[in-house]
């Protein structure tokens, strides 16, 4: 995984009023220093189909359809993108403004990229705990087999 799409995917997963937050500082600095943020996609609420591949059989299919949110914003001639779980229309413009903040190497390029990388350690701590609790449950075929 690329660094820019570690960006994107901590800027989707982030809380929306941090999100929210860092892109007002951006919208503000940029307007104080005559950068225009131009709207190119308003957000758009829509559908994604999402499939996860059955572990055994290797066979994918489709789990559920979820609701996303779109949207698409250009500063200074360099475009952010976003896409959102959920209908969070504000949440979803901030995060492409900070893309866009981010891949513009932006004053706030800084804030932007710890917003991201935050959000995907929580992320990866949540995930460490979840498994901890689950390791106790797991059950080895082998040992039962030769104690038998």
């Amino acid at each position: 995984m690329t660094h820019g799409e570690n960006i994107a995917e901590g800027l989707a997963l982030a809380e929306s009023q941090a999100v929210i937050e860092v892109a007002d500082r951006i919208v503000a600095g940029a307007e104080s220093d005559g950068v225009v943020v131009h709207v190119v996609k308003p957000p758009e609420t829509g559908i994604v189909v999402a499939q996860i591949r059955e572990p055994l059989a290797q066979k994918r299919f489709i789990l559920a359809d979820v609701q996303t949110v779109q949207a698409e914003v250009e500063i200074a001639g360099v475009r952010g993108w976003s896409m959102r779980m959920g209908s969070d229309r504000h949440a979803a413009m901030a995060s492409a403004v900070c893309e866009a903040e981010y891949f513009r190497n932006g004053p706030h390029r800084g804030q932007v990229q710890d917003l991201a990388a935050k959000t995907l350690r929580a992320r990866e701590q949540k995930r460490a705990q979840q498994w901890r609790s689950l390791v106790p449950t797991i059950v080895e075929f082998e040992e039962v087999l030769e104690r038998s």
